[in-house]
């Protein structure tokens, strides 16, 4: 049976191992949307089609919000500006632990452009191993953005939960080509001393209002016993220390910009969110 849930709160709610396109209106308004349709009221448990005929399982429900924002909102019309970007997302399910994510992908606004040649490229075994003052020392003009995740590990035998904080670090990990490497490092959660690595690589991706997308694939956590529950992090208007501009620019000739993040879970659900904000022309 498929199952639909309304909005609580200002966030969706619905069912796992389906695929769900919301947009995020303001911060805290949602609609959901059957991609190529126009807008519907209700979030809709869509059909997926592993074989001949239609068929969808819908166990469970799967709580997803998400928001994005930038500073500044006062942009140039042409030209390009550096800007501040911001991501918060959570994840939770009803009475479970939610499927661990295995891939989120951002699409910024085709006025929305990401360029790490500037920053020196950080290799990745620095950022890897070892402890994150090593990171930080070998790796200083690197940095061009901090966040901090949550955590929740299942034990498989006795079925406890616990979560913990995870301090994240981005690191500029190259540029080849059209490509951008970020490096983001999640510090160790205890009792292991690893860090936890997830790779994004950047690439122009003209779809529509989208003109760069970002796919950031994430590790696996307590050996497919942990999920990531909330993830936020900052991409730095500024890179401090080196009197440089961080990674992103944008303008604003149309007086908003448009981001999109998709999670792809390991279950095979996907949750699609697209944020329209406000911006303005610089005087």
């Amino acid at each position: 049976m498929i199952r639909i849930m309304g909005l609580v709160n200002g966030t969706l709610r619905t069912v796992g191992r389906a695929a769900v396109a919301v947009a995020l209106v303001s911060s805290a308004s949602l609609v959901a949307s059957v991609p190529g349709s126009s807008a519907n009221p209700l979030p809709t448990c869509l059909l997926r089609a592993p074989g001949p005929g239609l068929y969808v399982d819908c166990p469970g429900s799967l709580l997803f919000e998400a928001q994005a924002a930038f500073v500044p909102k006062a942009l140039p019309r042409s030209g390009r500006a550096p800007i501040g970007f911001h991501l918060k997302s959570k994840i939770s399910t009803t009475g479970e632990r939610p499927p661990a994510l295995r891939e989120g992908v951002l699409a910024f606004d085709k006025h929305v452009t990401i360029d790490a040649s500037r920053f020196r490229a950080c290799p990745r075994e620095f950022v890897a191993h070892g402890e994150i003052a090593r990171a930080v020392r070998l790796c200083p003009d690197s940095i061009v953005g901090v966040g901090n995740a949550r955590v929740e590990v299942e034990d498989p035998e006795s079925q406890a939960r616990h979560s913990a904080a995870s301090p994240l670090t981005i690191f500029a990990g190259g540029s080849q080509g059209s490509t951008t490497t970020l490096l983001f490092r999640f510090e160790p959660l205890a009792p292991s001393r690893v860090p936890l690595l997830a790779v994004a690589k950047s690439r122009p991706d003209q779809r529509g209002r989208f003109g760069t997308s970002m796919s950031i694939a994430f590790p696996r956590i307590a050996e497919g016993n942990g999920s990531i529950v909330s993830l936020g992090f900052g991409l730095r208007r500024r890179a401090p220390g080196v009197h440089q501009t961080g990674i992103i620019s944008a303008s604003c000739p149309d007086e908003h910009l448009a981001f999109r993040f998709t999670g792809i879970f390991a279950d095979d659900t996907r949750l699609v969110g697209s944020s329209i904000r406000a911006c303005a022309a610089a005087p």
